[in-house]
Order: C-alpha cells, then structure tokens, then sequence
C-alpha cells in the first residue's frame, strides 16, 4: 500500500529527529496479534502514544517488550517540539493528518 510506504519513511526520519527524547517502537501486528487486539485496533498502520515518567523512570536500563522492534535511529541534533503540537506539526509537514476519535 502507498500509504503504508510512505508512513513507514515519515516514522523512519521522526524516530531520527526526536531520538533519544522520544522513543518509537513498531509492532508487526500480523506476527503479534495479541498486542493490537488488546488495543481493540483495526486499522492498520496506526500510531499510539505512551507517556508515563513513571514508566520511563521504573524501566531505565531494561530491555523492551520483545514483541516490538525499535526503527533505527540516526543520530541527529535535537531541537523539535516533543508536545502533542510538535508531532502534530511534524505529521502535518508529511501530509499526514491525524484522525480523531469521535
């Protein structure tokens, strides 16, 4: 799908322009149903996003879920906005539009 081609890049180059402030993970749903289902998600490709200090403090060291793979990072200068704004605006300049729940 063309659409899923061009998302994978857009997540590609977020996961370089927000290491290592913002951590992305993508989960092959076909080979791990369990974790979409849980999530009750249909759609597919769709993006989720965590945020929990706790989390991030009571997993400093430990490996991740091994049902995720990590998108490869490339080292880059941070200066993006990580507020739900800023993935917005970075999403928008893709020409991806989020879609809202109603």
């Amino acid at each position: 799908c063309p659409f899923t081609k061009h998302f994978d890049k857009v997540l590609e180059e977020a996961a370089s322009e927000f290491s290592p402030h913002v951590k992305f993970m993508r989960v092959e749903c076909p080979k791990y149903p369990g974790f979409c289902i849980t999530r009750q998600r249909k759609d597919y490709p769709y993006i989720e996003i965590f945020h929990s200090p706790q989390q991030q403090a009571a997993n400093q060291g430990k490996a991740s879920d091994a049902n995720t793979t990590k998108y490869a990072v490339k080292v880059v200068p941070f200066n993006y906005d990580v507020s739900t704004y800023g993935f917005r605006e970075f999403f928008k300049r893709h020409g991806i539009q989020s879609s809202e729940s109603k």
